[in-house]
């Protein structure tokens, strides 16, 4: 019966480890000019600072809006000069 609870307990602390690499790699990229231009060109690339009327595309979006959220989440300070950088290249 215990290995049944250790395995639960394995498996919760995987499904929080993840996200917390996310995080803290996001934060490492976005502390880096070229990690900025990247994530912007990301963003960009979604279609998210453009309108959409269009199904096909609202995918992308997601993925763009998911990215913008989890910068606003994790290091608000890059948020200003990715924005900058995606509307400079427009």
């Amino acid at each position: 019966m215990g290995n049944a609870f250790d395995q639960l307990d394995a498996e919760r602390a995987a499904e929080t480890a993840r996200p917390r690499q996310f995080a803290a790699d996001l934060a490492v990229v976005v502390s880096t000019p070229e990690g900025l231009r990247l994530i912007a060109a990301h963003i960009a690339d979604c279609g998210l600072m453009s309108p959409s009327y269009d199904e096909r595309t609202e995918g992308r979006r997601a993925v763009g809006r998911e990215l913008l959220d989890a910068v606003k989440r994790v290091a608000p300070d890059a948020l200003p000069p990715i924005l900058k950088e995606i509307y400079d290249a427009a």
